[in-house]
């Protein structure tokens, strides 16, 4: 693929590369891994990506517990194409899981999931005369999901995310500057 915006140089790309490394304990199988990988929370719902970092599991029979620290790929597009130097986004993600199966056929995930933006929070020109606006998004997103099997063969899952985090207002005028506002959502 390109690896240039707007541009019609193509030169290699790395989709994924990384080193992982096993360790076998008592009662757990434990995984680290380092590297461009993909890696998800949940359903993948709140995040699921390729990105690069770090992700240490430990898995039992009953419990799998997880634990990362990522950094988005730099040459990945920004979803927001309002925000200055659109095209192109920095963000951290830090985030935990833990699963438990229960019964046969159940299993309950919690996660929490810390997003940091890094793109520049420098206003940009809104296209009306002498108007500004800053982009940035901080959040927090915080899961619970549920998934298993009915007679063996028919599979289902939930999964319920809160999202909190900071975010600049749209400026109405060119007298107002843009503030801080909460977030406050559920999926």
């Amino acid at each position: 693929s390109a690896s240039t915006m707007e541009s019609d140089v193509e030169q290699p790309k790395v989709d994924m590369m990384y080193a992982e490394r096993v360790y076998q304990g008592q009662s757990f199988k434990h995984t680290l891994t380092v590297g461009r990988q993909f890696s998800k929370l949940g359903r993948g719902i709140a995040y699921g990506l390729t990105a690069d970092g770090l992700l240490w599991r430990s898995k039992g029979r009953k419990i799998d517990v997880s634990a990362m620290f990522m950094r988005q790929n730099p040459s990945d597009n920004n979803v927001d194409n309002l925000s200055p130097g659109s095209g192109r986004t920095k963000r951290w993600f830090f985030g935990a899981e833990y699963k438990h199966k229960f019964l046969k056929g159940l299993a309950v995930n919690l996660y929490s999931l810390w997003n940091i933006d890094r793109n520049t929070e420098e206003p940009y020109p809104t296209g009306t005369a002498g108007e500004t606006q800053r982009s940035q998004f901080n959040s927090q997103y915080y899961g619970i999901g549920f998934d298993g099997t009915f007679f063996s063969k028919l599979n289902y899952w939930s999964e319920y995310i809160i999202v909190r985090g900071k975010t600049y207002n749209a400026a109405g005028a060119a007298n107002i500057t843009a503030t801080k506002v909460n977030v406050d959502a559920d999926a």
